[in-house]
């Protein structure tokens, strides 16, 4: 292939991936935003349009579009031995019944065991809100969203989107002359952030506003992660915000639907990327160490989930990813690292693995970049802490690490775990339940429609989930532990 028209396929990648039509082949991944699943989504779209194999690695290695293609020119690649992953909507089949996924199966299960539900809650705050624009907002997109309107079938093994639904009516409460009224609204927090909503019947999700005279108008969102990931989740607070600000009530193109992922995900099993995920995960598991061996109180039980939060504002947060972009890091791994080597402090050992989210859009030839959902998947990462080598080499090794297990993530994270469960007979307790979730890249910059007041997530067989988002230009780190299982001291000192 022509080295200019090698150099115009990558060119056209970069920007399509990095969603930046401007950039220019000399500009650095790194320097563009690029992260681990970005980087995945060149390596897909490098398959498609060239029948080439690079790795994640690759594009951290070779980080811009002249040193990629260079690359591909000397045939320093392998033809891709990989098979397009392809699909066509199934528009007729659109509102028949699918099955739940890996996730939605655990969520399902663990909510029978009487633990809790796997639920994420919000509260933000704004000092005016037309609320008759919002509820429209809301309706709008339950009718733009197939996700919003599925429901689970009684079998506990299938799903299906529902064609219609009634008129959602968000509960709007006036506090504002009540005379307790703190009481009143820590009432509906309490109710709201611990919900186990029913999730065969419609709607999966709670949505209402409180009016107080000390914060103004209050907006409450209550969603089951068994229809929203996340990562959808943010995808949609996004477009609130967007949809209610500019009055744009134009829908989505979509070709592709949530259903068609799920249907199409359940061929990917005789695949050689599935086959290949397998062996190297059935090769591992062998040699994995286990979770962290973080101080635990003798007697544990469940006690819901309690948070802790920290902030680095605007200008430290870009600082952060200066630094790491000029070290060829992604500002996950940074954290990742970080995250890391906090936990081997309290860890007994060296070696330890976590549990890792990962946002599985990017298996497939066509895009469900507009599509929310459920798309979660898991993945386990090694870590070696403890290393005298400086902070960077630590990120530079996690990073290799998390590529190479992204790379592996047809097979999924959860079997992994099952295979373990059965060959140490370990029965319904978590093998993994430090959980690492990185939110950076996935939504650009989110944009809510308040600020952020309160929020709270819970998921069955977690003791701690770690969460980061970048809302409005800072980065927010989130802490959720299960409570009675660590001392209140060793939470905060985490």
């Amino acid at each position: 292939m022509r080295r200019d028209r090698v150099d115009e396929i990558i060119l056209n990648i970069y920007r399509e991936a990095l969603h930046d039509a401007t950039l220019e082949e000399t500009d650095n991944f790194f320097d563009k935003g690029g992260n681990s699943l970005t980087a995945a989504k060149i390596c897909r779209l490098i398959r498609k349009e060239m029948n080439a194999s690079i790795a994640i690695t690759d594009v951290f290695k070779y980080p811009n579009v002249v040193m990629l293609s260079e690359k591909l020119r000397q045939g320093r690649v392998e033809k891709s031995q990989q098979e397009l992953l392809s699909f066509q909507h199934d528009e007729a089949g659109r509102y028949d019944k699918f099955p739940l996924t890996k996730i939605q199966q655990g969520y399902v299960i663990g909510r029978e065991s009487g633990e809790n539900s796997s639920h994420f809650y919000l509260e933000l705050k704004r000092e005016k809100l037309d609320v008759e624009r919002f509820e429209k907002v809301i309706n709008f997109l339950i009718s733009d969203n197939d996700a919003l309107r599925i429901v689970i079938e009684l079998n506990k093994q299938e799903q299906r989107v529902l064609k219609e639904v009634p008129h959602y009516k968000v509960r709007y409460t006036d506090l504002t002359k009540e005379k307790e009224e703190e009481g009143a609204y820590q009432t509906i927090r309490a109710e709201m952030e611990k919900q186990v909503l029913d999730v065969y019947q419609w709607p999966i999700f709670d949505i209402r506003v409180t009016k107080t005279a000390k914060m103004g108008y209050i907006l409450h969102f209550s969603f089951d992660n068994v229809i929203l990931d996340g990562f959808s989740i943010l995808s949609l607070l996004n477009e609130i915000e967007m949809r209610y600000q500019t009055e744009n009530f134009d829908p989505k193109i979509q070709n592709n639907f949530f259903r068609d992922y799920v249907c199409a995900y359940e061929a990917i099993h005789s695949t050689k990327q599935y086959m290949a995920s397998k062996s190297y995960w059935e090769n591992k598991m062998h040699e994995m160490p286990s979770a962290p061996a973080l101080p635990t109180l003798k007697k544990r039980k469940y006690g819901g989930f309690y948070r802790l939060q920290g902030m680095l504002e605007f200008t430290q947060w870009e600082k952060v990813k200066q630094k790491a972009q000029e070290n060829a890091i992604t500002p996950s791994a940074v954290l990742l690292t970080a995250f890391s080597e906090v936990l081997y402090r309290w860890n007994r050992y060296r070696e330890f693995t976590l549990n890792l989210t990962v946002h599985n859009k990017e298996v497939f030839e066509a895009s469900f970049e507009q599509v929310i959902g459920d798309f979660t998947s898991l993945s386990l990462l090694t870590v070696a802490m403890g290393k005298q080598s400086s902070f960077c080499e630590k990120c530079r090794e996690v990073q290799e690490s998390l590529s190479v297990a992204l790379e592996n993530r047809y097979y999924d994270g959860i079997d992994v775990q099952r295979e373990l469960a059965r060959k140490y007979s370990n029965g319904k307790q978590a093998l993994f339940p430090i959980v690492f979730t990185s939110m950076l890249g996935v939504v650009e910059d989110v944009k809510l429609l308040g600020e952020r007041v309160y929020g709270m997530t819970q998921t069955p067989n977690v003791w701690l989930d770690h969460q980061m988002w970048e809302v409005n230009g800072e980065f927010v780190q989130l802490g959720y532990f299960r409570r009675n299982v660590q001392k209140r001291d060793d939470r905060r000192n985490v």
